[in-house]
């Protein structure tokens, strides 16, 4: 079931115009038709200071998320769950590499599960985008209108920062659509990830590459009964990855799907992002 009707976080004079554009139905139709025919505008993002937070849960807290023609990875009878954090480098169009300085680095956080199968098709390295959460007002919109996988919800309130080998994230929802997220870690020296994902990949470096290099991303139709299957360029050099250890947590959000699964988490500290191309299946 899809979630993602779009709330403003604040009460203001612009606020129902805002929330007006992005759950606009017809205004998303109408992009489809004129822009279906025209080569795919690809986007492009010098990311740093990526934050990975994962979890183990049981599987059927997270049906509700899930599509009926998709399936997810299933471990023991639990499915990864991730959400990542982390500031864009001047995320723009790829046409505009060569000003790419006048674009903005708004902080973004992505909350995804791992897809197994489409119309009982096997995929392999595809995520479930269940959340995307910006601190651009502008970006918010823009994706919204302009993008059938980025289903952006806007925060109240968006820190994230990287120094002193700690990292520090709070997302507050507001009034707003946006879940909540309070996430403090420092650098460790130990991967802690769960036994039962090291034994299922064969270790935890190759959990660790499942978990971060993916091709694909599904999103649930907002506005039309299907799916959009993005391609994206993702490649996270996995041994310059850092492990982390967690200090502080909180999501009311998340702690209902989580309950009583332990978080573990790791670093990338810069990657290439591109999305490449956007389709509706």
């Amino acid at each position: 079931m899809n979630e993602n009707h779009y709330i403003h976080p604040t009460n203001s004079a612009v606020s129902w115009l805002i929330e007006l554009l992005c759950n606009s139905a017809a205004i998303k139709k109408i992009r489809r038709a004129v822009f279906s025919s025209l080569p795919f505008l690809k986007m492009k993002s010098e990311v740093k200071g990526v934050v990975y937070v994962n979890w183990l849960v049981d599987t059927h807290m997270a049906a509700r998320f899930v599509p009926n023609n998709i399936s997810l990875i299933d471990i023991n009878g639990k499915t990864l769950l991730s959400v990542l954090t982390y500031q864009h480098g001047n995320f723009r169009p790829s046409i505009f590499n060569f000003i790419y300085f006048v674009f903005p680095s708004p902080f973004q956080s992505n909350w995804r599960f791992y897809a197994s199968s489409l119309n009982d098709a096997a995929t392999s390295n595809t995520v479930l985008f269940i959340k995307n959460i910006m601190s651009s007002t502008l970006f918010t919109i823009s994706t919204r209108l302009f993008s059938d996988a980025m289903q952006t919800h806007l925060s109240n309130e968006f820190t994230h920062a990287v120094e002193n080998n700690q990292t520090n994230t709070l997302i507050t929802q507001g009034s707003g659509s946006s879940p909540d997220f309070m996430c403090n870690t420092q650098f460790s020296d130990d991967f802690k990830i769960p036994s039962e994902l090291s034994e299922y990949f064969g270790g935890d470096k190759q959990a660790i590459k499942y978990l971060c290099l993916q091709d694909f991303a599904f999103s649930e139709g907002e506005d039309f009964n299907g799916v959009c299957k993005a391609e994206i360029k993702l490649p996270i050099d996995t041994s310059q990855i850092i492990p982390l250890s967690i200090t502080a947590f909180e999501s009311d959000w998340l702690n209902a799907i989580t309950k009583e699964a332990k978080p573990f988490a790791f670093f990338v500290p810069s990657v290439q992002f591109e999305v490449l191309n956007e389709q509706l299946v």
